[in-house]
Order: C-alpha cells, then sequence, then structure tokens
C-alpha cells in the first residue's frame, strides 16, 4: 500500500506539487451518495477527490476506502452505525464534538460527510485522514494538533490550486490571513483590549500541548479555533522541516516508534523545543527570524 521504500535506501519521496488539474482515482476508492445528495454535491465531491488524490499519488499506491457523502447528521449516523458495526445511538454521538457539530468523520478506509458540509471543504479534508490511516493505521498518528493541521493544510494547498474553498470551514482564507487574525487576538489579550481570562484568551495564548488530545481539541472552540491553530501550526512545522519529514513522521509511527521519538528523528527536534520556538513565533506575530513578513502559504 504505501510507496515509502524509498526511504529506506535514502531517498526520500516528496508529496506531489499541487496539480492544475484532476487525476483519475483508484478504483479501490469507492464514493457512495445518498438518496437526497443533490447532483451539484456529486459533482463536487468527486471533482475534490480526484484533485485530491493527485496530491498525494506519489507516496500511494492505491487507497482502498470508501466516501459517503449523505443528508443530514441522522443518515451520517446510521451509515457510520451500519459500515462500523456499532449501535445508532453511538455513532450519532460521534457527530456532535463539544464545540458544535462535526462536519465528517473519517476512520481507516472510510469517511461519512455531511452535505451541506460537502461545499465547504470538508470532502478535502477528510480525504486527507483516509490518506493519514493508510500511510499509518496508528491511532491518531501523533497529537491532535498535527493530524488536523495536517488535514487543513493540504485541504487549503488543493483549494490555491482549484480556486475554491476546500478548508474546512467558510469562508475561505490562507494560512497567512488565519495567522493574522491569530496574532492580532493575542495581542489584543496581551495589552488588556481582550479579557486575559476569557475561553478566546485562554485559548489564543495557551501553548500547542493544550490541543494533543482529542478532549482538549474538541473543546478548543471560540473566536480563535482550534483547527485554525492547528493549521498555522502544521505550516510552520513544514516551513522549519519539510513535507517529506511528515511522511517520515508517520512512516516511523507505522514501524511502531512512539510519536514522540518519530517527531525527534524526522522533524529533527523535540516537540518540547518545537512548542518553545512555536510560542517565540507566536509572540512576533507569526514572523520568521530575520524576516519582515512571512511568505504567502496558500
Amino acid at each position: 500500500m504505501r510507496r515509502l521504500l524509498a526511504l529506506a535506501l535514502g531517498v526520500m519521496v516528496g508529496l506531489g506539487a499541487a496539480p492544475a488539474g484532476a487525476a483519475e482515482t483508484p478504483a479501490s476508492l469507492e464514493t457512495t451518495f445518498g438518496e437526497s445528495v443533490p447532483a451539484a454535491t456529486r459533482w463536487y465531491v468527486e471533482e475534490a477527490l480526484e484533485r485530491s488524490w493527485a496530491r498525494f499519488a506519489a507516496v500511494l499506491d492505491d487507497l482502498d476506502a470508501e466516501v459517503v457523502v449523505v443528508a443530514d447528521a441522522e443518515a451520517a449516523s446510521a451509515a457510520w452505525a451500519e459500515r462500523r458495526g456499532i449501535s445508532r445511538e453511538r455513532a450519532s454521538r460521534l457527530f456532535t464534538a463539544r464545540s458544535g457539530h462535526y462536519a465528517g468523520l473519517a476512520t481507516t478506509g472510510l469517511t461519512v460527510i455531511i452535505n451541506d458540509a460537502a461545499h465547504a471543504g470538508a470532502t478535502v479534508h477528510e480525504f486527507v485522514h483516509l490518506v493519514q490511516h493508510a500511510l499509518c493505521d496508528c491511532g491518531n498518528q501523533g497529537p491532535r494538533w498535527i493530524s488536523e493541521g495536517a488535514a487543513e493544510y493540504f485541504a487549503l494547498d488543493v483549494e490555491a490550486a482549484w480556486g475554491i474553498d476546500a478548508s474546512s470551514r467558510p469562508p475561505a482564507a490562507t494560512n497567512r490571513e488565519i495567522a493574522d487574525a491569530w496574532a492580532a487576538t493575542y495581542r489584543n489579550c496581551r495589552t488588556g483590549r481582550l479579557q486575559e481570562g476569557s475561553d478566546t484568551c485562554r485559548w489564543a495564548t495557551e501553548s500547542l500541548r493544550a490541543l494533543e488530545g482529542a478532549g482538549q481539541f474538541d473543546l478548543a472552540g471560540g473566536a480563535v479555533g482550534a483547527y485554525d491553530r492547528a493549521s498555522v501550526a502544521f505550516q510552520y512545522l513544514v516551513d522549519v522541516s519539510s513535507e517529506e519529514a511528515y511522511l517520515c513522521f508517520l512512516d516511523e509511527q507505522a514501524g511502531g516508534a512512539s510519536w514522540q521519538a518519530a517527531f525527534d528523528g524526522c522533524f529533527e527536534r523535540s516537540v518540547d523545543d518545537f512548542y518553545t520556538e512555536f510560542d517565540g513565533y507566536r509572540r512576533r506575530g507569526f514572523v520568521r527570524e530575520g524576516r519582515t513578513r512571512l511568505h504567502a502559504l496558500a
């Protein structure tokens, strides 16, 4: 399944450049639409999958998975329960996060997406989760901010090539715009323009460590959302390392390494050191040292 043998030969395989057009998805990737899903959504999903596959075809020979798009949360719960062999009640709870309603869920070989979220780009975001599971069927593939940040990062990359909103939440935004909004909130909390003890300031000023666990991540909503912060953090991680280092991170875990050990080896720094680096980056208004402004990220 994984085409990472080049890693063992000392040749790092890079992800494909964001394509100008789409590429035919593998036959093993099955798409199922609910009866009430309109034709426009079907077109969007199929096109998004083709463009997403083109982004990852360099590191995957195949992708054996099913993408299910349904009309509403009730149908999503039913589809998830049927395919995962769990109760409808439990499936329904899975589609409701503490911070609000999930647009979609993904696990090894399966993602279920709700129709009203498909146009907001959940298709690309959840597709990235399918790829993560295919490359490393090892739980959450590290801290939640990395797995969700990577999904947002690649979705924004597809968006830039396609010219549409492929991030998981409308309106469309680049990582630079997200970072600028976060920097303004951080600055306002530090200067007292916003109440420092508020939830917004608490999440805007806390370390990335607060976004490691699933429960912590789901609680981190508000004006500066967890997905936004994860996206900016992952972009910075790639900036100071590479996309190839992220492939290495997944591959090492697939081989049995802890995520902490994989982080140390592939990103060439401990996660604690990265958190310290990122805190400095945030204090500078998300501007890299030696630069007056970070280049456009998406």
